[in-house]
């Protein structure tokens, strides 16, 4: 399973690499001077999906911060203006969106994404394995990215198990 993750990331490092410098060469003044052999430079291509990905782990930490604020924090201090129990409203908010409409809307089975595709159809990975290390991969940067922002919202302790129970629910999910 984890060479399985690890091709499927160089797999998609590589991809994505190609897609930008295809669409660099498109630019009109710059383009001409791209050379063509960017695109066999794989070792390039791998550091600079390793870059993007550490990028891509850190936003994700704003990302979900924005997330909660905007869809759960915002909206349980409007409403618990009259009750006066933040946190007992902002439980219900994050309950119906995570663990009622998060596993519907949201999933790695169904996404539209074509990297399945092609890391199943055109690479020959088998499918059971990557759709297991994507489903661990996306849970395991799930409960990195919510557990701060929760255990502000709420309690430290509060915060660490609403995501473990958040993340073990969507796994019961798909």
């Amino acid at each position: 399973m984890i060479r399985t993750f690890t091709n499927t990331y160089k797999f998609s490092f590589a991809q994505g690499a190609n897609t930008f410098i295809y669409f660099i060469k498109r630019i009109p003044l710059i383009g001409k001077k791209v050379p063509e052999s960017l695109y066999s430079k794989t070792k390039a291509k791998i550091t600079l999906g390793i870059i993007f990905e550490i990028m891509s782990f850190l936003f994700g930490f704003i990302k979900k911060a924005v997330y909660i604020g905007v869809m759960i924090a915002l909206p349980a201090l409007y409403l618990s203006k009259e009750s006066g129990n933040l946190q007992e409203v902002a439980l219900q908010i994050f309950f119906i969106l995570s663990f009622i409409l998060g596993p519907i809307i949201n999933t790695t089975l169904i996404s539209r994404d074509e990297k399945p595709f092609n890391m199943i159809r055109l690479m020959r990975v088998d499918a059971k394995k990557y759709f297991i290390s994507e489903m661990v991969y996306t849970r395991i940067l799930a409960f990195i990215h919510f557990t701060p922002v929760m255990m502000v919202l709420f309690s430290p302790v509060k915060g660490l198990i609403l995501t473990f129970e958040f993340i073990l629910i969507r796994f019961i999910w798909e």
